[in-house]
């Protein structure tokens, strides 16, 4: 009985001197000191995505390597091909993006993107994975330096956001873009 006991309840029940453990934010870093972690807000998450190319040829932009845009490790990305000419994606098509499921509606007020310095975007949000480009919503765009915080006027709830990129930057041997990492900035 003293070992089931002794596996069940530790000395600091018996006295009642045990510090609550403090929950953790889905960034992965701990509460700032002085502040409580909110129990009942759900993490955002994403979980899973897409290379999202209606323009294309049929062949999307290194589709296997999307999942290194939100794992975590700004080390690595999701790259566009090389496109030549022009960095309005060698006038070949209006833009690619990458397509975030987020598993069930959360509610945003914008995303962080670590990516590319240079290369244009739009976030787009939508309610179906496989619509057209228009049965997205943008909420916000700008130009990516380091990580950039993309804030949206006004707080939206939504399944899938689209990363759309709408022009690239310079590279070796013509233009692209990376997306290192993306992150959710929730609402409230």
């Amino acid at each position: 009985l003293a070992v089931y006991l002794g596996n069940v309840i530790s000395p600091d029940d018996l006295t009642g001197d045990q510090a609550p453990v403090p929950s953790t934010p889905s960034s992965g870093a701990p509460p700032a000191e002085g502040t409580d972690a909110p129990d009942d807000t759900p993490a955002l998450t994403i979980t899973g995505a897409s290379v999202y190319d209606p323009f294309g040829d049929g062949d999307p932009d290194n589709p296997d390597d999307v999942p290194l845009s939100f794992d975590g490790d700004p080390s690595t990305a999701w790259s566009t091909v090389t496109y030549r000419g022009s960095p309005a994606f060698g006038n070949l098509k209006d833009g690619v993006g990458v397509l975030y499921d987020l598993g069930s509606e959360q509610a945003l007020t914008g995303i962080g993107v670590t990516g590319t310095d240079g290369a244009t975007v739009e976030v787009r949000v939508g309610d179906r994975p496989n619509g057209d480009l228009d049965s997205y919503d943008v909420v916000t765009d700008g130009t990516l330096g380091g990580t950039t915080d993309l804030s949206f006027d006004e707080p939206v709830t939504t399944r899938y956001v689209l990363l759309w990129l709408t022009g690239l930057a310079p590279s070796e041997g013509g233009f692209s873009a990376e997306v290192a990492e993306v992150t959710l900035t929730p609402a409230g």
